[in-house]
């Protein structure tokens, strides 16, 4: 019986992994506010098909521990959680100045359901999954959304698989995200996830996982996977049209080539490396060049960004927005998850489209939590970067790879929203959270100051 549950377990955690990007939800409420009178997103509670693997994998985790959860006592975690169990309990404070008190419930449900996973992923690798493994898995998915997202980009529209939590999609539908350029509109892809930044970030992480699988075995790596795994990946990228992701994913790798440069004593990078390396650089020049041949006035569209771009504009009114409400509010905020529902209490002159979270998730959760809360989640992610470096002292390419790819997911969190609000960037989110923390683990002890 005992590995029978195991099984489960671990075969539920890979499953998990794969259908990140699936936004396969039920709906169970709205909170609809009477200025508004219409369906918003941001004040909707859903059902995710990935909350009840979530939810499946707590239950086998309970009956795997047994009685050992005494290890759970303050005593035996780590500053990094300590500092945020501290942020969850000011958020779960917070509710006390909610407005929306139940929309308030389900978010902090939400962030407890992220918070909880995190820590089951720290105290699960190497008995449930491996590193690997997951990264192998998460390559897979990527890819698959990577084919999905080339085949809406040739077809200009989606694919039919709504079952599958495909977005219904149309260069003129309203609210379907489209790039204006000179001849037409042309649809960025979405995948399986609900927005192409989601989707650009999921692939970001699926390109980097082919590198860790390509560039870092000792084994023999054959050339056909850079042409049928590497290429559609880097394509499928390309479709989302995301300047952000695909502007972190151009800096991360002259970050990686220029420091593997001017240490390149110090990392003792053999032929085989260089070889590869070489090999990943010529094929990213040549599927970016042919790319920007193909699609250029989308490109040249693309690239260019006026100061009165709305996607600009927005962000900065946004981000003002947080700002004021922090100002007025900066003890606790204005309850966790009522940012939107405090817009359309005070600012109700805008247009639907316009109530959304602030792009930036950092005065996300300064205007929802406060300074209070914003310290307390800070504090967490410098303690746990800093044992990553402490204990990895980024001795190999690999470690500073895996911090350059921490850094692009927290750089990605100061222009959008979807790592907090959103299910698929949740979990991408407190993924990488967690493989930054378990990276240390099978270090020595002495190395780990808690």
């Amino acid at each position: 019986m005992t590995n029978l549950v195991f099984k489960a377990e671990q075969a539920m955690f890979y499953l998990l992994v794969f259908l990140v990007p699936f936004q396969v939800r039920k709906f169970l409420v709205m909170w609809v506010h009477p200025k508004a009178g219409v369906f918003n997103e941001w004040t909707t509670a859903f059902l995710y098909g990935t909350d009840l693997l979530i939810v499946a994998l707590f239950i086998l985790w309970a009956i795997r521990s047994g009685d050992k959860w005494k290890e759970f006592s303050w005593k035996k975690i780590n500053y990094a959680e300590r500092f945020l169990l501290i942020f969850l309990a000011v958020s779960a404070i917070s509710l006390c100045v909610a407005d929306n008190k139940g929309l308030g419930v389900y978010r902090l449900i939400k962030l407890a359901e992220f918070i909880t996973l995190y820590f089951y992923l720290t105290r699960s690798v190497g008995k449930v999954f491996n590193l690997p493994s997951t990264l192998k898995v998460m390559m897979a998915s990527a890819w698959l959304q990577a084919i999905w997202a080339i085949a809406q980009a040739f077809l200009q529209r989606s694919l039919g698989l709504h079952w599958l939590g495909e977005s219904v999609l149309r260069t003129n539908f309203y609210g379907v995200t489209v790039v204006p350029f000179e001849g037409g509109r042309f649809l960025r892809a979405y995948g399986a996830t609900p927005h192409p930044n989601v989707l650009a970030a999921w692939l970001f992480m699926g390109i980097f996982c082919f590198y860790f699988w390509y560039l870092y075995p000792k084994k023999a790596r054959s050339f056909w996977p850079v042409l049928a795994v590497y290429v559609p990946l880097l394509w499928g990228f390309f479709f989302t049209f995301s300047r952000v992701v695909i502007g972190l994913w151009v800096l991360g790798l002259v970050v990686r080539l220029v420091w593997s440069f001017i240490y390149r004593k110090r990392f003792n990078l053999g032929p085989v490396f260089i070889k590869r390396v070489i090999t990943l650089f010529m094929v990213s020049v040549m599927a970016t060049l042919s790319f920007a041949y193909v699609y250029w006035p989308v490109v040249q569209a693309r690239l260019y960004i006026s100061s009165e771009d709305q996607a600009l504009t927005q962000r900065i009114a946004y981000n003002k927005i947080a700002e004021e409400v922090t100002g007025d509010n900066p003890w606790l905020g204005v309850g966790v998850g009522q940012l939107v529902w405090d817009m359309l209490e005070n600012l109700p002159a805008y247009a639907v489209y316009f109530y959304q979270p602030v792009h930036n998730i950092y005065l996300l959760v300064s205007s929802e939590t406060g300074l209070i809360g914003l310290a307390a989640f800070g504090a967490f992610i410098f303690c746990l970067i800093y044992r990553y470096i402490l204990v990895t002292k980024l001795q190999n390419l690999g470690q500073l790879s895996f911090l350059v790819v921490i850094f692009s997911v927290f750089a990605m969190g100061l222009f959008d929203h979807f790592l907090w609000t959103l299910q698929q960037g949740q979990l991408i989110f407190w993924l990488i959270l967690a493989f930054a923390d378990i990276s240390f683990l099978s270090a020595p002890k002495k190395n780990i100051i808690d």
